[in-house]
């Protein structure tokens, strides 16, 4: 592998960034994965900040990636018609400052010279195997790894450690295995593998299983078909324009829903959705603000599924409970996007899309097969998993797309 020295970038930066992604994923193990965003926005806001000493490459940035910043313009415009405006204001600029950190981590990355884009290649693979080693030992040890460090209850720490690290794990994995087989790198790409594998399938998030099986699927399919990349991506508008309408669809009375019972998240999940279609209905076109599902005078309403007790039995926990109405997020982006911003934040999305395809369309191959990989995936967890304005999940994104990126094609 031919390494050079022709790029160049701040020198305090990229040492930061050596340092910085080796601890990200052990970081991110914590309950407190937070520090994940603070270390993708606080690097890639700095590498914003020396840029704007060179306006020539500062504005051409940030032109190039005008849908994300017109998405958050609309998210700030449309703040006064919140439930709560002055939440929805300052989650517009949290949004932005993490935008901008990402833009910013992404064009940091991509300057480096090629022998230090092979060192953090390293780094977030061996930071990545350290995070997912504790959190497998976290979870044979019933919380006992964390319960060591923190010195909080091993329950608390168990079930709050394992969604962020996972959800990096398994985004970050294509773009990284794709990196490591350009630099030759094949033993430790199998052995990075087979730890996430580990760490992922004995662990209990179906999520995390069917989104890990989706990326491999979309590495080996991009291996073949480098515009692979076209299906997932396509997939992902397509969910984007049906997700209100066929959310609308779901009957919380249906005895089907009493069939699902064994796994009392997915009955929830089913309620959500179809709690989250009735309020977009209510307001199509601007929606409710970003990330004020919670001020809903209805949110902490308890729903109980009385057509279920001949099937559970009435002493079943969640009879006696019920589910409730609406979460902080309704665990499926595409909903999130309409509840949020309605139909003007479903357009915005689809240009940024627009926006993802051309860029991909003249890509180099290797980011193309890396693409196609980790938008499956991002395909699963958008459907069934987290908010979208979670800063440690976009940190996941920016970080995958900024390791795509610096990868090319080098002479041997």
């Amino acid at each position: 592998m031919a390494l050079n020295s022709t790029h160049t970038s701040p020198p305090t930066l990229a040492q930061a960034a050596l340092v910085g992604v080796v601890f990200l994923f052990f970081l991110s193990a914590y309950p407190q994965y937070r520090t994940v965003l603070i270390f993708v926005a606080g690097l890639g806001l700095g590498h914003m900040l020396w840029l704007l000493h060179q306006p020539e490459q500062f504005w051409p940035r940030l032109r190039a990636n005008w849908p994300l910043l017109a998405f958050v313009a609309a998210a700030a415009a449309i703040s006064p018609l919140a439930l709560n405006p002055n939440y929805a204001w300052i989650r517009s600029v949290k949004l932005l400052a993490e935008i901008l950190g990402g833009i910013g981590f992404i064009g940091l990355l991509s300057r480096q010279t090629n022998i230090m884009q092979a060192r953090l290649t390293f780094a977030a693979v061996f930071g990545s195997m350290l995070g997912l080693s504790l959190i497998l030992g976290d979870a044979l040890t019933v919380g006992g790894v964390f319960n060591w460090f923190k010195g909080v209850r091993p329950e608390l720490v168990v079930m709050n450690s394992n969604s962020a690290p996972l959800g990096f794990a398994v985004i970050l994995l294509p773009a990284l295995l794709v990196r490591l087989l350009e630099m030759r790198e094949r033993a430790l790409a199998l052995a990075f593998t087979i730890l996430a594998l580990t760490a992922i399938f004995v662990l209990w998030q179906w999520a995390a299983k069917i989104a890990v099986m989706m990326a491999f699927g979309g590495l080996v399919a991009g291996y073949f078909w480098r515009r692979f990349w076209i299906i997932p991506l396509g997939s992902i508008a397509l969910a984007l324009v049906l997700a209100w309408p066929l959310a609308l669809m779901i009957d919380p009375t249906s005895p089907d829903i009493c069939r699902l019972w064994s796994k009392p998240s997915s009955v929830h999940r089913l309620l959500i959705w179809r709690g989250a279609a009735e309020k977009i209905s209510q307001r199509p076109l601007l929606g409710w603000g970003l990330e004020n599902a919670r001020f809903f005078p209805d949110a902490e309403e308890r729903i109980v599924l009385s057509q279920c007790t001949p099937i559970v039995g009435p002493d079943d926990p969640f009879m006696q409970a019920g589910f409730q109405r609406m979460p902080i997020y309704p665990h499926n982006v595409f909903l999130e996007i309409w509840l949020n911003l309605g139909a003007l934040g479903a357009m915005l999305a689809g240009i940024i899309l627009t926006s993802v395809a051309q860029y991909l369309r003249r890509a180099d191959e290797n980011i193309q097969v890396a693409a196609g990989a980790t938008l499956s995936a991002v395909l699963i967890y958008f459907a069934l998993g987290y908010s979208l304005w979670q800063g440690w999940w976009l940190s996941t994104l920016f970080a995958a797309t900024a390791f795509m990126v610096s990868s090319r094609r080098r002479d041997a």
